[in-house]
């Protein structure tokens, strides 16, 4: 079993809950079980409870480096509600308390913020005590605690909501020229985003403007023996192509388990796995080669060994492979 691997594809490994311990090749990030550290057994990163469908991670950062940890962590949990708290491994009622009076003052802070505010740009400060206060009130359901819940239809509530419609329009009136820049900007991007992919695909370096026109994506590629994501995870390659298969056979496969992670759904042409939204043509444009490879080798008398396979040329078909891939496939004919 894997058990050690880079510092983003662990933290998807440990959301995924799919084994009990891992790390970095440093050690300086590692988890046992549904704990996640970061330097030591002294900072507890984040905690998950998976039936809750909750990760509580540390808001202390104590250097850039554990800051870059939760940044992974969060990164890998998008599909979790995920709050910040001083205690991440609430084990009394202190903590919970402590917890609480964390995201209290954040609700207090954002409305400060909004007074603070100038001109029409409040309306983000809005929505984050909005969010705020979900939190607070996803909490005390969370841990079953006696504290009341923050109405979240009271009437300050209301009226800041009304204000945040209001100003969205006002917005919406005032900066006609400034969505024209960003539409001009979306046009560009999407114009480097081919080369992007390519380029990202190859490994090779990418300019700043290609990294913001494949921002949002989730990419895939094929990288030695497993299938790599934009986002830092990755699935043996065998696997991938195999349920890629069937997939395209049977047009389903929510529920299978793909190296650490399960299929949640298929929705709108997209793979839902964990954090990931993988649309169904960004894996047509990695692994349907494979397919054809497959019958192709499948059409010819006899059976191919793995140094048959590679020395078979698909000139027609202008593919090369590699030692891993004709493995890969070697094992699936």
């Amino acid at each position: 079993m894997k058990t050690v691997f880079s510092n983003r594809e662990l933290c998807h490994v440990f959301i995924s809950q799919d084994q009990e311990h891992g790390r970095n090749p440093s050690e300086s990030l590692y988890f046992s079980q549904d704990e996640i550290f970061s330097y030591g057994s002294h900072h507890l990163l984040g905690k998950i409870f998976e039936s809750k469908k909750l990760l509580l991670v540390n808001q202390e950062g104590y250097s850039s480096t554990t800051c870059q940890h939760r940044s992974n962590l969060i990164s890998a949990a998008s599909h979790l509600k995920v709050l910040l708290v001083p205690y991440p491994n609430p084990s009394n009622i202190y903590c919970h308390e402590d917890n609480l009076k964390y995201i209290e003052n954040r609700i207090i802070e954002t409305f400060e913020s909004i007074l603070r505010a100038r001109k029409i740009w409040g309306h983000y400060n809005i929505e984050a005590h909005y969010i705020a206060i979900e939190n607070y009130n996803f909490y005390l359901k969370a841990f079953n605690l006696p504290n009341e819940p923050i109405e979240t239809d009271s009437q300050h509530l209301r009226l800041l909501m009304q204000f945040n419609i209001e100003t969205k329009k006002k917005m919406k009136i005032n900066d006609s020229l400034k969505e024209e820049r960003r539409q001009k900007r979306l046009d560009k991007l999407r114009e480097l985003a081919p080369e992007a992919i390519e380029k990202w695909s190859n490994r090779e370096e990418l300019s700043q403007d290609q990294k913001d026109s494949i921002k949002g994506l989730t990419l895939l590629r094929v990288q030695d023996d497993s299938v790599k994501t934009s986002r830092g995870a990755s699935v043996p390659l065998k696997q991938a192509i195999y349920f890629y298969r069937k997939l395209k056979e049977s047009g389903d496969i929510t529920g299978d388990k793909i190296g650490h992670f399960t299929v949640n759904r298929i929705e709108n042409q997209t793979l839902k796995i964990g954090c990931h939204d993988i649309e169904i043509k960004e894996a047509d444009r990695v692994l349907s080669k494979y397919l054809k490879i497959i019958e192709s080798v499948r059409c010819n008398v006899g059976h191919f060994s793995p140094n048959e396979i590679a020395n078979h040329s698909f000139e027609d078909m202008g593919i090369k492979l590699t030692s891993h891939e004709v493995v890969a496939i070697s094992d699936l004919l």
